[in-house]
């Protein structure tokens, strides 16, 4: 008989014994000489399915205490007594069907098969399915289901009557050799586990557990976040999958394939739903706070990236798009990006997990980005120049590939191949932008004032963003994000293209020379920002940001994009102009825009300062040279809309990156020395530009600082620009 016809006749068995189960239960009777207790026992052990077992025994003992033969005190005792005796009868009858229908059989010390020379110990632990799951896959002819992976108790007999008892999952392919079957039990730190039996007895007790043991199926999903189950969206996490009323559905678990590793799934212990804390706890407090977690500009377009990833699915596949945009964090050691990323993390997925990881092993990337198209990825410390060029190069192809949601295949040590799907979203961190074109084609730029938050230079919203930060972290109930997705996967994917389209022909207007692709990945930020918007209408709630805003983001994002693939070549020279011309006109009206410690001043370091900037003494250029020290972002931020030409931080900021990667090249000649973390005297972080390539457009600033240079050497000991 087949496989299929012995399930469907041990399935028949079971509901014949179930329905007369039901009958004597109910006309059971202590003074009944044919319906005893034993018998009840006898019969209810014939179940194969343990859960269905537990179930009777809960009706016999409220059948007892109907009858007055226990009382509600003796309840649970009653179960407990009855689960272990009859568990245990069910094992025995168990072993007596293995033993007629195949080798395997269960003993009180582990599980045997038959060898050349009789019965042969396999393990020293008893094994048995809970579950099994059933995964479809795809023919060139029909879709066929495949029980590969169950569940399973596995109980380590003790002195003394006692045993280590785990829960694991395993793949029937796991059983191919006894070496495999000890690796996989190792790795799940399954304690005093040991294996006897040969690898041809090890195969016997897989074939045993996953073709003659009867127990509960459930379908089996290998992918994270929202998924398409047999023409049905639900939502898969770790621990549950949720239907989009946020249901548990128990015949849907998820299967981790070879290509995750554990430890990628047990980090995502923020993937928790209760839909009252969710409605009256999680999301008032994450959406009308999270736009205040570091300056304006920023958080929206973090925010929008993000909330972009919940319908990510929908963009590449309608939108026929090539890929998915990452995020790049760019600022200094201290401005707050790795903070951001830090507090931002626990809410999609990580629960109280912030620590952010780093790019590791070829192996380590692909495997972190496996487990879902709808969960970001961090990595943590882009550092291209402190990397040697062959893991360079891997590393950016990695984060080139991953964009395309490109597959990789790679071998194991038993001669298969492992296929690594590229799937998560990246967000990632670093002091400096990449230069490489075809990288900054797939990111998000999202650059961070390092000032914003600085105590030096602390402002009203400054304070704000730590008193968000300390808020958001404290919180003890961070599970934001599977909650989003079950209302994300409700919304019309029509609809959601429909929008993305309008924002790109937004962008494609005010941006006449931005390619399709580049308007295509930026009008997710402006997507993202409505959906969250929308999401906070439908609750009542305040997200911190009006339409005008989404608005101007999207003129933010177009003039950095149009700069980051270089059609604005003059920024600079216009931002310098501009700064001239303020600072002549207007002096320190607005503000202490220029002199000794302020946000524009010139400076001649001594021959002994040392030449490095940051905290981790990243290397400079200034080598003793006289150095304009301009914080840009205050610098922009005090000129604001008063000079002909509009500037914005994120603009500037990769030109200047660049600009610094050309000084590194020619060993120390160029524009711009040091980027963005450059300290003088004060706590102030400046880019320091090359003063004789500079100078021609400060021709104010180089008269006044003429004039009154030995007033301000007595008074400062340096050189001041002005007062």
């Amino acid at each position: 008989m087949s496989f299929e016809g012995i399930v469907e006749e041990m399935e028949q068995e079971q509901i014949v014994t179930e329905n007369t189960l039901e009958e004597n239960i109910k006309s059971y009777s202590h003074i009944s000489d044919t319906i005893t207790l034993q018998y009840l026992i006898e019969e209810i052990s014939k179940l194969t399915d343990r859960s269905k077992r537990h179930l009777k025994i809960q009706e016999l003992v409220l059948r007892l205490r109907e009858l007055g033969i226990i009382d509600a005190r003796e309840h649970n005792m009653k179960v407990k007594e009855l689960r272990a005796q009859i568990d245990e009868e069910a094992r025995k009858q168990q072993a007596m069907r293995a033993q007629k229908s195949s080798t395997v059989m269960e003993c009180h010390d582990g599980m045997y098969c038959d060898s050349l020379n009789g019965m042969g110990q396999i393990t020293n632990f008893i094994i048995y399915p809970n579950y099994r799951v059933y995964t479809d896959r795809v023919s060139t002819n029909d879709r066929t289901s495949t029980d590969t992976y169950a569940e399973f108790t596995i109980i380590v007999p003790q002195e003394n009557d006692k045993s280590i008892q785990s829960i694991v999952e395993l793949q029937s392919y796991d059983f191919r050799s006894a070496m495999v079957l000890k690796e996989e039990l190792q790795k799940r730190n399954v304690g005093s586990a040991f294996i006897y039996g040969t690898d041809r007895m090890v195969s016997k007790l897989g074939e045993y557990l996953f073709t003659e043991v009867k127990c509960e199926k459930k379908k089996g999903v290998s992918l994270l976040g929202i998924v398409e189950v047999e023409k049905e969206k639900v939502v898969v996490t770790p621990n549950h999958t949720y239907d989009l009323n946020g249901k548990i559905r128990p015949d849907i678990v998820y299967h981790r394939d070879a290509t995750t590793p554990p430890n990628v799934v047990t980090k995502l212990t923020g993937l928790e739903y209760d839909p009252n804390s969710w409605r009256t706890e999680v999301i008032p407090l994450f959406i009308q706070n999270a736009v205040y977690l570091h300056e304006r500009t920023t958080m929206l377009s973090i925010i929008g990236w993000l909330t972009a990833i919940g319908f990510e699915t929908i963009i590449r596949k309608k939108g026929n798009t090539e890929g998915f945009s990452h995020a790049f964090l760019v600022g200094v050691n201290g401005g707050g990006k790795s903070a951001i990323a830090a507090t931002l993390m626990p809410y999609f997925g990580y629960g109280g997990n912030t620590t952010l990881p780093s790019f590791t092993t070829q192996f380590g990337d692909l495997a972190s980005v496996s487990t879902s198209y709808h969960i970001p990825t961090v990595k943590d410390e882009y550092r291209p120049s402190d990397w040697k060029e062959a893991v360079r190069n891997e590393r950016n192809n990695f984060i080139r590939d991953s964009f395309g949601k490109k597959s990789e295949d790679k071998g194991t040590k038993y001669m298969d191949i492992n296929t690594y799907p590229s799937k998560n979203p990246l967000l990632i961190t670093g002091q400096q932008a990449p230069s490489d074109p075809s990288l900054i084609e797939r990111m998000i730029m999202i650059f961070i004032n390092s000032n914003f938050i600085n105590e030096e230079v602390l402002t009203v919203e400054g304070q704000r963003a730590r008193d968000i930060h300390d808020l958001l972290n404290d919180s003890q109930n961070k599970n934001y994000w599977t909650g989003f997705l079950i209302w994300a996967a409700r919304q019309d994917p029509d609809d959601v293209i429909k929008i993305w389209k309008d924002y790109i022909d937004t962008l494609k207007i005010k941006f006449p020379k931005m390619k399709i692709r580049e308007a295509k990945n930026y009008a997710i930020v402006p997507l993202g920002l409505y959906m969250f918007k929308k999401l906070a209408e439908e609750y009542n709630l305040d997200c911190g940001y009006t339409v005008q805003d989404i608005d101007y983001n999207i003129s933010t994002l177009g003039d950095q994009v149009t700069t980051v693939v270089g059609e604005k070549k003059d920024e600079l020279r216009l931002f310098f102009e501009d700064l001239n011309w303020f600072i002549e006109t207007h002096g320190n009206a607005h503000g202490k825009l220029f002199g000794d410690d302020y946000s524009v001043r010139l400076y001649q370091p001594s021959e002994s300062k040392a030449d490095e900037y940051g905290k981790d003494k990243r290397p400079a250029f200034v080598q003793g040279r006289k150095v304009l020290l301009i914080n840009i972002a205050d610098a922009v931020k005090t000129i604001g809309d008063r000079c002909k030409n509009k500037h914005h931080e994120q603009m500037l900021k990769p030109i200047i990156a660049n600009e610094f990667e050309k000084t590194k090249k020619n060993n120390g000649t160029g524009l711009v020395l040091a980027p963005d973390g450059y300290r003088a005297s004060s706590s102030k972080r400046y880019t320091a530009f090359n003063w004789e390539q500079v100078k021609e457009y400060f021709s104010y600033i180089e008269k006044q600082a003429d004039d009154e240079k030995e007033a301000k050497e007595k008074q400062y000991g340096g050189y001041s620009i002005a007062n």
